[in-house]
């Protein structure tokens, strides 16, 4: 029975650790995603420094925000929609006015 046991507490301690192992690499492709972005940004923009690192966390932000809409399965055009203009007001605020209007054409592609 103590075998029996110490089994089930193996496998469940397995199966908790695979889903936060999916979590970290979830969390790091995101993480390279939010660079490949700013850097893309950055080069189009010609953004100051602090501007990247403003961008690359509004970016980041976005796309965690997004994967989890689309794990849980709420998908849909509102949500996604709230969150696009969510991102466009904090990338304005960052901007200024002529990167601003230049990332809305590049947004629009």
């Amino acid at each position: 029975m103590k075998k029996l046991i110490t089994l089930c507490l193996f496998a469940l301690a397995m199966l908790a650790g695979t889903q936060s192992i999916t979590a970290q690499s979830a969390a790091t492709e995101i993480s390279k995603e939010a660079i490949k972005q700013t850097k893309a940004l950055s080069k189009s923009l010609d953004l100051e420094d602090n501007q990247k690192d403003n961008v690359y966390d509004v970016l980041k932000e976005y796309l965690t925000k997004k994967d989890r809409l689309k794990s849980t399965g709420t998908t849909n055009n509102t949500s996604l929609k709230k969150l696009d203009t969510k991102l466009l007001l904090k990338m304005e605020a960052i901007l200024t006015k002529v990167q601003f209007e230049k990332y809305k054409t590049l947004d629009e592609l």
